[in-house]
């Protein structure tokens, strides 16, 4: 499995693709913030949050719209990956959006 890894900046959507690995790895550090982590697109993704040790904190699969993953949780300061992956191997374009949450 491939693994890609990207800076995120938070507030600004990234437009990325699962190919025949279908697996993403973008990794972001913030301060103290309730944030919204979600995909779009027609690939049913999920996502798995892990902190700065490569620790799980949450997963996500289909609580967002049309299959896609959706994670809204206050994070203390710290860095943070997400692994995104596609349930049956599926592929294609997707965007996350990392963003913060106002609710």
């Amino acid at each position: 499995m491939r693994m890609t890894a990207l800076l995120l900046e938070t507030n600004s959507p990234s437009c990325l693709t699962l190919d025949d690995a279908s697996s993403a790895t973008p990794t972001w550090t913030r301060p103290e913030t309730r944030l919204l982590i979600e995909t779009t697109g027609s690939v049913d993704t999920l996502g798995n949050l892990f902190d700065h040790a490569g620790d799980w904190i949450a997963e996500s699969d289909d609580e967002g719209e049309d299959l896609n993953f959706r994670l809204v949780r206050a994070m203390p300061a710290g860095t943070y990956s997400l692994g995104i992956g596609s349930y049956g191997g599926s592929t294609g374009a997707y965007i996350l959006v990392v963003q913060e949450d106002s609710k």
